[in-house]
């Protein structure tokens, strides 16, 4: 049998060596509990603003077959589940069209998407609603 050292027990904990405690079924469920309330908050925070409306301004002018065309865009995003509100504003007064072109505009149709702070002109440019929408609230069941 060699030189084989006899291996030594644990030593065994003297009076001066605190205990094991035991996890504390109270605290343990305030920690759970707090941590349930974060997760709540959060979640309902992207609930809100997946569910929230976007506010859109869209001018358009009778007659306005671009505008027809937009308009079908605003109706394929609303049927895509996102909320709108939209504010048509018809530019059939001298007035309003005069407002129009003050803010530096001179066709149709414009929309106006201040959350994204987006001008879309033309029917063309129109078609990336979707994609600012989506940008805006990617959380929209579709």
């Amino acid at each position: 049998m060699g030189n084989k050292k006899k291996r030594e027990k644990d030593p065994i904990p003297n009076s001066e060596q605190k205990p094991v405690r035991a996890i504390d079924k109270k605290k343990l469920s305030v920690f759970f509990a707090a941590v349930g309330i974060i997760f709540l908050i959060l979640g309902s925070t992207i609930i809100i603003k997946s569910s929230k409306e976007v506010d859109i301004t869209f001018y358009t002018m009778e007659g306005c077959s671009h505008c027809t065309l937009a308009k079908e865009e605003i109706y394929k995003a609303y049927q895509e589940g996102y909320k709108l509100k939209v504010n048509e504003i018809s530019l059939d007064t001298e007035e309003k069209y005069e407002d129009f072109m003050a803010q530096g505009f001179y066709g149709t149709p414009v929309i106006i998407i201040p959350e994204a702070n987006a001008t879309l002109i033309g029917s063309n440019e129109a078609k990336q609603i979707h994609s600012i929408l989506k940008e805006l609230r990617p959380n929209v069941e579709k």
